[in-house]
């Protein structure tokens, strides 16, 4: 399985590991940490210049360009610690769409928003 953003791209190997290449800074580099982190993937999403992976327990993980979502800011971090549903990339970042109805965005917006509705009966195809 290839992934991809507009500067790198990760690839999901036969035996489980992930590679990456292209600019470093957008994702294209694979970390010990990033690896481990990544042994325990459900999906992974890409912005434009950063990559979001759910994983198994239901957290979230970024790497790449912080200002396209590749880092996850401090205020909201323990948010996305929750059962996430679903991301929604975008080209300047994410939006997290969790199990408990609450909508998080970050990257390269004003604010970081963390919006709490009733979202939990959207249905996702």
């Amino acid at each position: 399985m290839i992934f991809s953003n507009d500067k790198a791209f990760v690839l999901l190997l036969n035996d489980g590991r992930f590679s990456a290449f292209g600019c470093e800074k957008c994702g294209g580099k694979m970390t010990d940490e990033i690896q481990t982190k990544l042994n325990n993937v459900k999906i992974i999403f890409s912005s434009s210049r950063a990559f979001a992976a759910i994983l198994e327990d239901g957290s979230v993980f970024t790497w790449g360009d912080p200002n396209f979502g590749g880092s996850i800011p401090e205020e909201i971090e323990s948010k996305l610690k929750i059962d996430v549903r679903m991301i929604i990339p975008q080209k300047n970042g994410f939006t997290a769409l969790c199990n408990n109805g609450t909508m998080i965005t970050w990257g390269n917006f004003k604010d970081h928003y963390i919006i709490q509705d009733n979202f939990g009966n959207v249905t996702i195809n």
